[in-house]
């Protein structure tokens, strides 16, 4: 065989491997290459045969573009594309302003007020989260708070009814500010109580603001208010009584409730772990400058993000202890909270 005819030989065998399993692997990988350029909308209308075509014209298939890394919250960590994920709620949970729709139903059972300190009081706190998006660089989240009240032996008539309701409106950038969540905005204190004993019986208004930092599982941060009565203040009631611990009955005259003047402050801390299990501690510190007096709470539990059946939900359990209390004030409880979660 001359030299001649064994390069012919030798290039007929290249081509034929070539237009073999080689080039059937080829059109596959660009196939797959049109798929995601068509997922991603990249094709301009044009069509796989045509994009087949000249991609085996190219004699490979251009390289796969790189992946772009997560989003990265304002903690500096990975964000999950859904946000739906157990831990992503546990995250949104610890923030007050986060953008997530939860309706936690908060039970206060409270311990040791009244004369006697036998006195007891049940609170059922309905607290819908509701936030909306303004535009791509604000949102707006209202917290309201309404409270079923059951009192016992400390104020007088031992009220049951609705309380008055507690309005917040936090206007919240939608990215953190040097990683620190902001948000503030108007609070209103609407006197909506079914019963004058349990009321301020006055239109109040003030502002509110919060502020907190989430990294790696922990959230440190502060929500605060101050409210001032609008308007003279009404009637605390039409007198009544209490029962005392021997079953006597004690009389309570009448009057104006003060006028409305509050500061409150709640400071909080908490660490989620990997299993979605919160650790809490917080304040509700609340301070009256009419009566020129401290109620500070220390409050501490723990939460867990759970589904039951496709409902995500958290179920919290607490502990509280006044440090600091008006007299007559209860001096210890607990707190049972459920939350159903809606994200969007």
């Amino acid at each position: 065989m001359g030299p001649v005819r064994a390069v012919l030989l030798c290039t007929g065998l290249a081509a034929c491997l070539s237009s073999g399993p080689a080039s059937a692997q080829t059109q596959a990988i660009c196939k797959q290459e049109y798929a995601a350029k068509k997922a991603a909308g990249e094709t301009a209308g044009q069509s796989q045969a045509s994009y087949v075509e000249t991609c085996l014209a190219r004699g490979k298939p251009a390289p796969e573009p790189p992946k772009k890394p997560a989003a990265m919250g304002g903690d500096g960590e990975a964000k999950s594309g859904s946000g739906n994920s157990e831990a992503d709620l546990a995250k949104q949970l610890a923030n007050p302003v986060a953008s997530l729709i939860s309706v936690p139903f908060q039970n206060n059972l409270d311990y040791g007020g009244g004369p006697k300190h036998s006195g007891s009081q049940y609170v059922l706190n309905i607290q819908p989260v509701i936030p909306f998006k303004l535009n791509n660089d604000w949102n707006l989240i209202t917290r309201t708070i309404v409270p079923l009240t059951d009192v016992v032996h400390i104020v007088p008539g031992n009220p049951v009814g609705i309380g008055d309701t507690v309005q917040s409106f936090f206007l919240s950038p939608a990215k953190p500010i040097n990683g620190i969540i902001l948000g503030a905005g108007p609070v209103f204190l609407w006197p909506t109580a079914t019963r004058d004993e349990i009321s301020a019986n006055q239109f109040g208004a003030g502002p509110t603001f919060v502020a907190l930092i989430q990294s790696h599982g922990l959230t440190v941060g502060m929500l605060a208010n101050h409210s001032w009565g609008i308007g003279p203040p009404g009637e605390n009631g039409l007198g009544g009584s209490i029962l005392g611990d021997d079953g006597s009955t004690i009389p309570v005259a009448p009057g104006r409730s003060p006028a409305l003047s509050a500061t409150f402050l709640n400071p909080f801390v908490s660490y989620t772990f990997p299993t979605n299990t919160t650790l809490n501690l917080q304040t509700e510190s609340t301070y009256n400058w009419t009566a020129k007096t401290w109620t500070v709470p220390i409050i501490a539990g723990v939460n867990q993000i759970l589904k039951v059946g496709a409902q995500p939900c958290s179920v919290a359990v607490l502990g509280k202890y006044y440090a600091v209390r008006p007299d007559g004030a209860p001096a210890w409880g607990l707190r049972f909270v459920v939350t159903l979660l809606f994200p969007k």
